[in-house]
């Protein structure tokens, strides 16, 4: 049995211990969505800095803001988990959509297949950082995918 060096815990306890103890290194609060987390995490294990989550920006004349579900507000990139839904729905994001674009923003869309795979995890963290490029004119170099270990550590 093992013991924590901190706390001297038995760190055998139960299985996922290990991966118990790191999840709070990676969580954000005011996530929406199992989805807009795995989208913020495949960005993070390819390098990227971490988004901010649920960014609000006030479009138009509304008196409130909108929440934007990842965001690199200074680059002014947004990026939104898009699941399936009716065509009532699918109206409203492409209203939200027009309204985010208006307002000089960068929008990636990520929908399951850009999550549902590592090759689609690499061309998504590829897109965000060609988008950063585009904005920056700086190079934006990815790493080689990381484990969810190697990314909790270096938080």
């Amino acid at each position: 049995m093992h013991a924590d060096k901190e706390s001297g815990a038995n760190t055998n306890l139960f299985r996922g211990y290990e991966k118990c103890r790191r999840a709070p290194l990676l969580a954000r609060a005011g996530t929406d969505s199992s989805m807009e987390t795995r989208t913020r995490l495949a960005l993070l294990r390819y390098g990227l800095d971490c988004p901010q989550v649920n960014y609000p920006i006030f479009v138009g004349n509304g008196p409130r803001p909108i929440h934007l579900d990842l965001a690199y507000p200074e680059f002014k990139i947004c990026i939104e988990y898009e699941g399936s839904h009716h065509a009532e729905q699918w109206l409203n994001d492409a209203r939200r959509r027009q309204m985010i674009e208006d307002a000089g923003w960068k929008y990636i869309q990520v929908t399951k297949l850009d999550i549902g795979d590592e090759a689609g995890e690499e061309a998504l963290a590829r897109r965000v950082a060609e988008r950063i490029q585009e904005i920056t004119g700086k190079t934006v170099q990815l790493t080689t995918r990381q484990t969810i270990r190697q990314v909790s550590d270096a938080r």
